[in-house]
């Protein structure tokens, strides 16, 4: 469609295309309903593909244990653990690793401080 409405109890929260949806989550709500989140605490997100596998200026290092790796045809789906969550990347090879360095730009992160 060209025009995705995100409605939560009757009420719009957001109305975009769906690339702008899942790109600039407008809300927490949107955020969760939408696509797959990785979450940093309660309030802040990322979405999997803003994971780095490989070192980029700015970002900041994530050292993680690696739960699980499932194959997903052309690439791998790995779960690791960060704290109480469990964020998602991708990647084009399978890890040999137990633990795996991550990167990621604060640019990246979603941000909903007003959230009780």
């Amino acid at each position: 469609s060209d025009t995705v409405v995100v409605m939560n109890k009757g009420n719009i929260e957001q109305k975009a295309a769906p690339e702008e949806i899942y790109q600039n989550p407008q809300t927490l709500f949107v955020a969760r309903f939408v696509g797959r989140s990785n979450w940093i605490g309660s309030h802040q997100m990322f979405r999997p593909e803003s994971l780095s596998l490989h070192p980029i200026d700015g970002a900041k290092e994530y050292k993680l244990p690696l739960s699980s790796v499932q194959f997903m045809g052309n690439t791998y789906e790995l779960s690791l653990k960060q704290g109480s969550n469990i964020w998602h990347a991708i990647s084009l090879d399978r890890p040999n690793s137990k633990e795996i360095s991550v990167y990621l730009k604060d640019t990246d992160i979603f941000d909903f401080p007003n959230i009780v």
